[in-house]
């Protein structure tokens, strides 16, 4: 078979890139990835320069500022049970929705329901029933989103005034 090689140095030279060409792909794909990693970097800072980073809401409301106190003891060493909250521990949810991000469809659609305080309950469904969803609205992980112009319509009946908007009510507080 020797023979059927004209020139050997030929063969010489095929090994030893064979041998040296995975090492060059992979120092060429390390660079590729440097560069990705700063261009992503400076795309942050420019973001941060402009102004354009989505804010999250603020830590406390304006409403908070009723219950900065709550619970917090009174000159006599007792705590006042009207200053305490939650009370009762009673959640309500009524018409909830909720999307992950801008332009995602709902996640969560039209949720009400009410758990009586100290009450246990679980939560189960199938992969993709909204479970972790539920969760992260409870927990304001995510924020409930707005109705849309087509549901302000929906009057829930009770009376109570909040019939344009999806509320998270721990003991009739939002």
């Amino acid at each position: 078979k020797r023979e059927s090689f004209t020139d050997l140095t030929y063969v010489g030279v095929a090994l030893n890139y064979s041998f040296v060409l995975p090492y060059f792909l992979s120092m060429f794909s390390m660079v590729v990835m440097f560069l990705a990693t700063g261009a992503t970097s400076l795309e942050r800072v420019l973001d941060f320069i402009t102004g354009e980073v989505p804010q999250e809401p603020p830590w406390t409301l304006p409403t908070d500022a009723a219950r900065i106190n709550v619970g917090t003891k009174h000159e006599h060493g007792n705590k006042n049970d009207a200053d305490v909250w939650p009370r009762e521990g009673k959640l309500v949810v009524k018409h909830a929705s909720m999307r992950y991000r801008p332009g995602l469809p709902l996640a969560l659609t039209d949720v009400s329901f009410e758990i009586a305080g100290g009450e246990k309950i679980g939560v189960v469904g199938r992969t993709g029933a909204g479970k972790s969803s539920l969760v992260a609205l409870l927990f304001r992980i995510v924020d409930a989103e707005p109705l849309s112009p087509t549901h302000t319509k929906r009057r829930d009946g009770d009376g109570d005034g909040d019939d344009l908007s999806g509320k998270l009510l721990l003991d009739g507080v939002d």
